[in-house]
């Protein structure tokens, strides 16, 4: 039941160092054994994401504590108490007491429930187990019971719980084996909104090699030409965006901000496992990341608009261009390619903006809303891959 602890994204990308939440809600639960009853109720718990959790979905396990506690009927009280853990799926086991009624006695219990997830909506199956009871010949102890349940939660972060803390570029990622490559920006001065713009342009201004590099490692690798053209096509649209974020960032630095010299990577052999892994990392979840935050961005200044929507428009493209690479990765390379992707670790690639004032005037989203955009972002890509993966591992 505990599975809304991280907001609307409730597997991690990667693993937190210990990132927890507080999930306070509501809990409804319907008898189905007998005696039946329905009981209402408040829900408390945490979820802990420890350091080193990854893998697959079915791998990533969070770990934490619950206690409930509901009116029987409107008569008499259950308590639980109890650990958890899981991700989409999970269990619970605890300890229960249940208070003496008109009818029947009071009864402490084995508290044990499986649960399925989905954003804030939890539903699970409990049962408790009878141990001790204080029944009587008029208040026989309530026995075995069987309920269904549905919580709802608000899930309250402690600290910086990003669910990925490693945060997306705006664009996809020039890659030298692990480390991203950039060109320097020269004219920027100490001002912060410019510098988070450079900081944008400058993985724009490094998305445009990278995808003339995607195009041709497509070609390579016999790919239909409708994917080549349109990372070529891509290419071209991430050096206008890098051009709008140079310009906006020049507005905010008072003087003109430009990139020195052009990224570039040692030459590589073309793979279908790196195409793959670099497709999901950078491109379904990255680009679709930056995309959406474009959308959500809002701007004082018509350039600035105007430019956000570009970029939105332009990003959800590359990322469904990627979405369309992975699968042709997945069916051409099979297993191998699978399992690469399923191992695959998001990398730093910047920070979201923190402490700005204005953010929202200058076409930037605050640091709060960039983590739960791109943690959905990234729940809703992880379940799109799970069936691809599937298919071929």
């Amino acid at each position: 039941m505990a599975l809304a602890a991280l907001p609307l994204l409730l597997i991690p990308g990667n693993a937190l160092a210990l990132g927890v939440t507080i999930n306070p809600g509501v809990i409804m639960s319907g008898v189905i054994s007998s005696p039946s009853a329905f009981a209402l109720g408040g829900e408390a718990s945490f979820m802990l994401w420890p350091k080193g959790n990854g893998g697959s979905v079915l791998q990533q396990v969070g770990f934490g504590a619950f206690f409930q506690a509901q009116a029987y009927n409107f008569d008499h009280g259950r308590y639980a108490l109890g650990v958890q853990a899981g991700n989409v799926f999970g269990g619970e086991l605890g300890w229960t007491y249940r208070e003496r009624s008109a009818t029947g006695g009071s009864q402490h219990g084995a508290h044990v429930a499986v649960f399925g997830s989905l954003g804030v909506i939890v539903a699970s199956i409990r049962a408790t187990i009878p141990l001790v009871g204080g029944a009587d010949a008029t208040h026989p102890a309530p026995g075995f019971e069987l309920a269904f349940c549905l919580s709802l939660k608000v899930p309250i972060p402690i600290g910086d719980v990003s669910i990925i803390k490693d945060a997306f570029g705006s664009g996809r990622l020039l890659r030298d084996g692990t480390r991203a490559i950039a060109s320097s920006v020269a004219g920027l001065r100490d001002r912060p909104m410019a510098r988070a713009w450079a900081n944008d342009a400058q993985t724009e201004h490094a998305s445009t090699p990278s995808f003339l590099r995607l195009a041709s490692e497509l070609e390579a690798l016999g790919a239909p030409a409708c994917l080549v053209t349109r990372a070529r096509r891509a290419a071209l649209e991430e050096l206008r965006h890098a051009d709008d974020c140079f310009a906006i960032a020049s507005a905010h630095a008072g003087g003109e901000v430009r990139p020195v010299g052009w990224p570039t990577a040692a030459t590589r052999e073309a793979s279908l496992e790196r195409v793959a892994v670099e497709a999901w990392l950078d491109g379904c979840i990255g680009e679709g990341a930056a995309a959406r935050l474009a959308h959500e961005a809002s701007a004082s200044d018509p350039f600035t608009r105007q430019a956000l929507r570009r970029m939105a428009r332009d990003e959800a493209t590359h990322a469904e261009l990627s979405w369309d690479v992975l699968a042709f990765a997945l069916s051409t390379g099979g297993r191998p390619v699978a399992r690469a992707v399923s191992r695959s670790r998001l990398e730093d690639a910047g920070t979201p903006d923190r402490d700005l004032a204005c953010l929202d005037e200058h076409g930037r989203v605050p640091h709060a809303r960039s983590i739960a955009t791109r943690d959905h972002v990234a729940f809703a890509a992880r379940e799109r891959l799970a069936p691809m993966v599937r298919a071929h591992a």
